[in-house]
């Protein structure tokens, strides 16, 4: 059985949270209107440069969001998705060779590359027994940052947005020419 709060009412906006003060914002508002709320869910602004696991402490201090949300008596969600970023000042660089879990190409071995929300990525490759080790710990640096309520797990499939992206460019430029 889930728990009794995730069956409540929940308020997520995906992207523009640009900071704590934004998300107090939210909470007072619900608050002084006198509406349900049970958890609020946090997408990739609350990562540096939206790279998956990389806490923002300057726009999201740990200590302040912890005491907002015992403030409001709220839960709160945060974003995961399943890929290593390429930036490598990346907390995800710290854990020694992270490329070991990523999605090789059949051919050349290679990590396969895609494009993501959160910028250029490799992919984790879930049918390798040790990434599960490497998953626990980002898991874990993230929530001894901020201890959260649950995770909401995105992007879990291989995607690469770059054709996503071209083909919607592509499809405007069509439209432009009826």
């Amino acid at each position: 059985m889930p728990a009794f709060w995730h069956l409540g009412h929940h308020q997520s906006k995906w992207w523009g949270y640009n900071n704590i003060g934004e998300i107090e914002y939210v909470l007072e508002n619900f608050d002084k209107a006198d509406l349900p709320l049970d958890a609020m869910w946090s997408d990739l602004e609350i990562y540096k440069d939206n790279a998956n696991f990389d806490y923002d402490e300057g726009r999201y201090p740990h200590d302040a969001m912890r005491a907002l949300y015992e403030k409001y008596k709220k839960r709160w969600i945060v974003v995961v998705q399943a890929y290593i970023p390429t930036q490598r000042d990346s907390i995800c660089w710290t854990y020694p060779n992270p490329l070991d879990y990523a999605v090789k190409d059949g051919l050349t071995g290679e990590p396969l590359k895609g494009f993501e929300f959160g910028g250029w990525m490799y992919f984790f490759d879930f049918l390798n027994p040790k990434t599960e080790d490497y998953w626990v710990k980002m898991l874990e640096h993230v929530d001894s940052k901020m201890k959260v309520s649950g995770w909401w797990l995105d992007a879990n499939e291989v995607t690469d947005l770059v054709n996503v992206f071209e083909r919607s460019t592509h499809l405007r430029n069509l439209e432009k020419r009826k």
